[in-house]
């Protein structure tokens, strides 16, 4: 199997079959999608009667959303692969993992050809939502006796003094702020699509404050201590909390934890993308 990387772009070359994982722009034959990122909608657009093989969280993402927003979805070859089995594609074999990256229908796999395996995780967040997904696949990857493994290169942080934001630590955040709102005032929320957990557990946090938020028609709070609104918003000011989910990878760990990372996956060889 030949590892090709142009422009942060991984191709897989077998003896039958070329497979490109997560391209930016048009390429020729199947290709692995494993997680969100911007490119992506118009480069569905752009490809031809191609093969693309995902997580089917996100293929059914990917219909709603098309559908929300009024455009129809490219008629191309979705194909949905297996969580924790074999796959084949002619001579590749492919076991695709739960990932959280924090967006949605995220996922990691491990290739081969027979001779060769690949380990790829090119974003993941150690400790997100579902850090439990990633404790899993990284215990698969260490038994798996990898020749390679790729991640992307945004993932480590330049130093060590690199704190993670967890979900937990962005819900102490959030409760944080509405204790500082004042009586009577509204508090205002960025959220994004790409992650709706996210959207529900900030729910959850604000009812916890007694704040008539997002949802208040599953879980209705008295008018009485319904004092102030958690409003979302579209536009960021000084005044609005943050909660959006990035599609763009960035740093989710310190030089010296992917150092330990990389330790127990104990591959023979380190891409990064």
């Amino acid at each position: 199997m030949e590892l090709l990387t142009v422009n942060q772009q991984l191709t897989l070359k077998s003896q039958q079959v070329s497979l490109t994982l997560d391209p930016k722009s048009v390429c020729a034959g199947p290709i692995l999608i494993s997680h969100l990122y911007d490119e992506l909608f118009d480069l569905l657009a752009a490809l031809g009667n191609q093969t693309v093989y995902l997580h089917l969280d996100l293929l059914l993402y990917l219909q709603k959303y098309y559908r929300f927003k009024g455009w129809r979805l490219p008629d191309l070859n979705f194909v949905a692969l297996p969580l924790g089995y074999p796959f084949q594609l002619a001579d590749l074999t492919i076991e695709a993992f739960n990932n959280d990256d924090n967006a949605f229908g995220s996922l990691v796999c491990i290739i081969s050809d027979g001779q060769n395996k690949l380990g790829y995780a090119p974003k993941f967040v150690p400790h997100s939502q579902h850090k439990k997904r990633i404790k899993l696949w990284k215990k698969a990857f260490s038994q798996a006796d990898l020749d390679y493994f790729c991640l992307s290169q945004d993932l480590v942080a330049a130093t060590n003094d690199f704190r993670a934001l967890t979900e937990v630590g962005r819900q102490k955040s959030l409760t944080k702020y509405l204790q500082h709102l004042e009586a009577g005032q509204s508090g205002q929320i960025l959220l994004s699509y790409e992650k709706p957990e996210r959207i529900l557990t900030m729910q959850k946090t604000a009812l916890a404050a007694f704040l008539q938020a997002l949802f208040p028609f599953e879980e209705p709070v008295s008018q009485t201590e319904a004092t102030r609104d958690l409003v979302v918003v579209s536009t960021p000011s000084a005044t609005t909390f943050d909660a959006r989910a990035s599609l763009a990878i960035q740093p989710v760990m310190a030089p010296k934890e992917a150092k330990e990372f990389l330790n127990v996956i104990k591959a023979k060889e380190v891409i990064y993308l």
